[in-house]
């Protein structure tokens, strides 16, 4: 049986630059990864309406850093709510696989319209402005 010895060393606050419409947002669920060239870490991350805003649960956007503390968002969103029912509601919880031939798969959580119902769907893409929705990868239950 291994054994993991785990010892925070230091805390760091992550800065995220970009439009207002990631910026000015609430944040949640990053996901972040290693990428080859210039700014070596990317991330995804749950761009949320804040309390008093009516609409979706969330963007996910898509940002790059050098240092891995110092990300820069896209001018857009990664992907976006709608227009089919399955996310109308909302985008959330990206995670992302990197395939060997340089292409993506991007699991996320879609909302619908009435926020009632949500399920784990996947888009795919060369590059994380050029991600197409494919569906449902895992459908709910009742349970």
């Amino acid at each position: 049986m291994a054994q993991l010895d785990f010892n925070v060393e230091k805390i760091e606050p992550v800065v995220l630059h970009g439009p207002d419409a990631v910026t000015q947002r609430d944040l949640m669920s990053p996901y972040v990864w290693k990428i080859r060239g210039q700014h070596p870490y990317a991330m995804m991350v749950r761009a949320v309406p804040k309390m008093d805003e009516e609409g979706n649960t969330g963007t996910i956007w898509y940002a790059t850093s050098k240092d891995g503390l110092t990300y820069t968002a896209t001018e857009t969103p990664a992907l976006v709510p709608g227009p089919a029912a399955e996310d109308a509601g909302g985008c959330e919880d990206p995670t992302v696989v990197a395939l060997p031939d340089g292409s993506y798969v991007v699991y996320y959580t879609g909302v619908d319209a009435p926020h009632a119902h949500g399920e784990l769907l996947y888009a795919t893409g060369p590059s994380m402005n050029r991600l197409d929705k494919r569906g449902v990868a895992m459908g709910s239950t009742p349970s």
